[in-house]
C-alpha cells in the first residue's frame, strides 16, 4: 500500500505565520517536494534552493552555492530520509534566504480517494 507523509510548512520568522499544510507520496524525491513547496506557497522557481536534513544538504548539485556540498535531491525519497515528528529546512533563494520549516506530521497509509499531492490548509499568501 502507499504511504503519504503529511508535512506542516511554515515560513520561518514571519509573524503572522504563513504555513501550508501539505499531503504528499512519502516515495516524493526531495526534487519533487521542491515543486509542490513552489506551488503550495506561491513561489516561482526562479532561484537556488536546498534541503536540510540531519546536517546533510540536499538540492541541485551544478548549482552549489558558496561552496556548500549539495546531494542530488532527485535521487532521494523524503520517506527514506524522515520519519514521523521529524522536521527538516527548505531554503528557497540564497540571496533573500527565505526559510522554510517543515514538519512531519504523520507517515501514515493513503486513502484511496485521497489525490496526492494536495494542499490540505494553509493561511496567508
Amino acid at each position: 500500500m502507499t504511504e503519504v507523509a503529511e508535512i506542516r510548512i511554515t515560513l520561518a520568522d514571519l509573524t503572522p505565520e504563513i504555513w501550508r499544510h501539505v499531503l504528499v507520496p512519502a516515495s516524493i524525491t526531495l526534487a519533487g517536494l521542491h515543486e509542490v513547496i513552489q506551488a503550495a506557497m506561491g513561489w516561482e522557481d526562479a532561484h537556488l534552493h536546498m534541503f536540510q536534513i540531519d546536517g546533510n544538504r540536499y538540492g541541485l548539485p551544478e548549482n552549489e552555492a558558496g561552496g556548500l556540498e549539495l546531494r542530488d535531491g532527485a535521487q532521494y525519497q523524503l520517506g527514506d530520509l524522515v520519519m514521523e515528528g521529524d522536521r527538516l529546512l527548505y531554503v528557497y533563494d540564497f540571496g533573500d534566504d527565505w526559510r522554510h520549516e517543515i514538519i512531519v506530521e504523520a507517515i501514515r497509509s493513503r486513502a484511496k480517494d485521497k489525490t496526492v499531492p494536495a494542499v490540505l490548509a494553509g493561511e496567508r499568501a
